[in-house]
């Protein structure tokens, strides 16, 4: 497997495990110092981040990315679109997202995550 398959692999595999709520899944992709940055500008740690990401209520939508790697580092760009079950209803968050990628000896993982709203 190619370093952009296997990238797009951990991406897949990040969001089927939201999807599914399979938080071991998620973990599995997510460095031990992994930083997730969300649009209203706070921030959870790997294990807060899955925990919050497989209660239920949300789901991500296929995306398409723009990957960049240089030597052991890697940073993926692209939109995401989350759907989010409120009380009031559906909720849609469009967004754009900045991931970074490090090797490790287990493979590829996702140190950071920076989404950004995107106008409506």
């Amino acid at each position: 497997m190619t370093d952009l398959e296997a990238l797009l692999d951990l991406d897949r595999r990040r969001v089927d495990g939201c999807n599914a709520q399979d938080a071991a899944m998620m973990r599995a992709v997510l460095a031990d110092d992994y930083v997730h940055i969300h649009t209203g500008g706070t921030f959870d740690t790997a294990d807060s981040y899955v925990e919050g990401a497989t209660r239920g209520d949300r789901r991500v939508e296929p995306r398409t990315l723009q990957v960049r790697i240089w030597g052991d580092s890697a940073v993926l760009i692209g939109p995401q679109v989350m759907h989010i079950k409120t009380p009031n209803g559906e909720r849609i968050l469009n967004m754009v997202c900045t991931q970074v990628a490090q090797r490790t000896a287990n493979g590829w993982k996702f140190v950071s995550l920076q989404a950004t709203a995107l106008p409506a």
